[in-house]
């Protein structure tokens, strides 16, 4: 799954799950949806893997509002781009 589909369809998504990433994070970047481990802030399998921690769902959601209810006043990639910036300089 790429960034750009978790920012579309990320209000079909259970609010205790958390983002993980590839970086460089673009709109194309890899990433998988999962429950944050206790014991740390990546599970293991996905660090090893490259992935790190990007935002909980429930925070993304706070950033970007609900596509399908809203007037589309940026596109998707806008909306993503701008997940982006959020989760590099204000988490």
């Amino acid at each position: 799954m790429k960034l750009m589909e978790v920012t579309r369809d990320l209000y079909s998504l259970d609010e205790d799950l958390t983002i993980y990433a590839k970086k460089p994070w673009t709109c194309e970047s890899e990433v998988q949806v999962q429950f944050e481990p206790e014991e740390s802030l990546v599970p293991r399998p996905l660090e090893k893997e490259g992935f790190e921690y990007f935002l909980e769902v429930f925070v993304a959601k706070e950033v970007v509002p609900d596509l399908a209810e809203i007037e589309p006043s940026f596109t998707l990639e806008q909306w993503c781009e701008r997940l982006i910036r959020y989760a590099e300089n204000d988490a």
